[in-house]
């Protein structure tokens, strides 16, 4: 009965006198009515050798609060005591026994050191002196290494005091990752140096390895990856596949220039690709360059017709051509396609489209004679514009059946 009373009274007391910490035996240590605090929140991620501000790119502020009145501390020798700074692991102070009711022994035995050959973990002046029971981290503070080698791989910012009876602050868990990586992007460019994708270290060994294949660029990666992805994985096979993916997925997420695009006809055969600037094709010709189509409109046979063919196509890079004549032609690939062949409320004129022009002057189709059937030149000097319009039109007419008499040989 008397151990159960003690135990009550234990209780009791230690909830009405803020702060009391117990030492390893079990007894009542110390008695702490005072505790830092800090007064504003630090940020969730942070990294090496950038400086430590708080949210808003403020300065970190601690107060020192009288914990019976709830009051900051803004006179007497305790106002202006100077504190220190240091660093916690991020799990400190998670368990709920522990939650703002650890001991000074125990916060002073968590204290982070550095990593085998590294320097301390705070760079800078880390001493604070308060002003009015209020001070601010003004110095130019920052950390030394990453967070990522602790097993919750996050940190706390502390400050302590040399007075017993001054409970510590602790910042909540936040996230240090080394300075390198805010050098990565999330969506690079094409033309973005490949180090700056993630798992790619400037100057480091898969950086050199893809230099030494010529990779310099996200742009060259990708074209590389549209080529032969399976030939490329094996050349970088020392890299982790989860790695790899994180590699490939962050350098898709590039813009695609629309404007540059490549053009290759077979040596023999009727096909002619359309790439773009990381060589996936964006449309084929089937007759020799007359009309363009874009994939959506293949058939199952031409689809396999087009991944066969595209192979001689990747082997023979260096005949890529620019394409600059594809603005001209989209009249006749929406043509072929089965698209609208003009604006709404236009008429679609045959002859100015180019692929049918140089089919009628050219006039060699490998069935009919090889002289034009009509001659435009004639059909111009014409009297009257009606007699004009006419000549035209059978121009137009002959053009037509020419190119159906093409298709169905």
């Amino acid at each position: 009965m008397v151990r159960r009373v003690l135990r009550e009274e234990l209780a009791a007391a230690q909830n009405q006198s803020p702060r009391l910490t117990s030492n390893q035996c079990g007894g009542i240590s110390e008695a702490r009515y005072f505790q830092l605090r800090f007064v504003n929140n630090l940020k969730r991620e942070y990294y090496t050798q950038k400086n430590i501000l708080a949210e808003g790119d403020e300065p970190i502020q601690i107060d020192l609060l009288d914990v019976r009145s709830q009051s900051i501390v803004n006179e007497g020798p305790m106002s202006s005591m100077k504190i220190d700074m240091c660093v916690l692991p991020g799990d400190f102070g998670s368990n709920e026994d522990d939650h703002q009711n650890w001991s000074r022994e125990k916060f002073v035995d968590s204290i982070l050191r550095p990593r085998e050959g590294k320097k301390a973990l705070l760079k800078g002046d880390t001493g604070i002196t308060l002003k009015d029971g209020v001070g601010s981290i003004r110095n130019e503070i920052e950390f030394t290494d990453n967070s990522s080698w602790l097993r919750s791989g996050t940190f706390r910012l502390a400050a302590k005091s040399k007075e017993a009876n001054v409970m510590e602050a602790t910042s909540q868990p936040f996230t240090v990752k080394d300075k390198r990586a805010i050098m990565k992007l999330e969506r690079p460019s094409l033309n973005s140096e490949v180090w700056r994708l993630k798992h790619i270290g400037k100057g480091g060994r898969t950086h050199k390895q893809m230099s030494v294949e010529g990779i310099e660029t996200v742009k060259i990666l990708l074209q590389r990856y549209t080529i032969n992805p399976s030939l490329l994985r094996e050349k970088f096979s020392n890299i982790p596949s989860g790695k790899w993916q994180d590699i490939i997925k962050n350098a898709r997420a590039c813009v695609i220039d629309d404007k540059e695009r490549y053009l290759y006809c077979a040596a023999e055969g009727p096909l002619c690709f359309v790439f773009n600037s990381i060589y996936e094709v964006v449309m084929v010709s089937f007759d020799n360059g007359q009309t363009y189509r874009s994939p959506e409109t293949f058939t199952s046979d031409e689809k396999l017709l087009v991944e066969i063919a595209k192979q001689e196509a990747y082997e023979n890079e260096g005949d890529f051509k620019p394409w600059s004549a594809l603005e001209n032609n989209l009249q006749a690939a929406q043509f072929s396609a089965g698209g609208p062949p003009a604006e709404q409320g236009q008429e679609f004129d045959w002859w100015a489209t180019s692929s049918f022009e140089q089919l009628y002057l050219e006039g060699d189709f490998g069935c009919c004679s090889s002289q034009p059937l009509f001659n435009p030149d004639a059909a111009a000097s014409s009297s009257t514009p009606s007699e004009r319009k006419s000549k035209m039109m059978w121009i137009k007419i002959g053009v037509a059946f020419k190119f159906l008499t093409s298709l169905c040989r």
